[in-house]
């Protein structure tokens, strides 16, 4: 473990605000500080991966892979964003890569520590979780926005009122592609 990281500092962070000391305390004692060099690689798509990262300082890229086309750029995380969680909580592959675009500085919580304290019933764990849920709702609600807008953004070009035909497929595919990864990551991701 790195500098010991202050109990403030910890409930500066949205996803901490309603912790008290001893929960903040708590956590502050799981994290481990973290920096990146700009253009350093935190993960990539398709890694293992068991933590869930705090942006503390800097800005981080979320790319994702196009197949047949450079990586896309989703979205720029800035300082205070809560990402990764996706992986540690569905344990599957990283969704993303993320990359700084700017030095970075990060906490990591690893997913076993989450895991462990919310076998324990420890308060802090339980608040955690509700709190990378209210993440997870707010990409799903941009993500369903999106689909709204891309439904309606189809029915105006092809004049109907009904569902889109498939006259255009590939229109529609790259479309829904960049709706659902725009959604994804609107508030943090990975």
């Amino acid at each position: 473990m790195g500098a010991a990281i202050a109990t403030a500092d910890v409930r500066a962070f949205r996803c901490f605000g309603g912790f008290s000391d001893a929960e903040a305390g708590a956590v502050a004692r799981l994290l481990e500080p973290l920096r990146l060099a700009r253009g350093e690689a935190l993960f990539h798509q398709g890694d293992t991966g068991d933590t869930i990262y705090l942006l503390v300082a800097g800005l981080l890229e979320i790319r994702v892979r196009v197949p047949g086309e450079d990586e896309h750029l989703c979205v720029t995380l800035e300082a205070g964003a809560l990402f990764g969680e996706i992986s540690p909580l569905l344990d599957e592959p990283r969704k993303a890569s993320a990359v700084a675009g700017t030095d970075c500085a990060l906490w990591q919580l690893p997913g076993a520590a989450l895991r462990a304290a919310l076998e324990r019933g420890e308060a802090w764990a339980g608040k955690f979780l509700l709190a990378a849920i209210r993440v997870l709702a707010r990409r799903l609600v941009a993500l369903n926005g999106e689909v709204l807008a891309l439904i309606a953004g189809l029915r105006r070009h092809d004049g109907s009122s009904g569902p889109p035909d498939d006259a255009e497929p590939d229109q529609v595919s790259n479309r829904m592609f960049d709706a659902e990864v725009l959604g994804l990551v609107s508030h943090s991701m990975v």
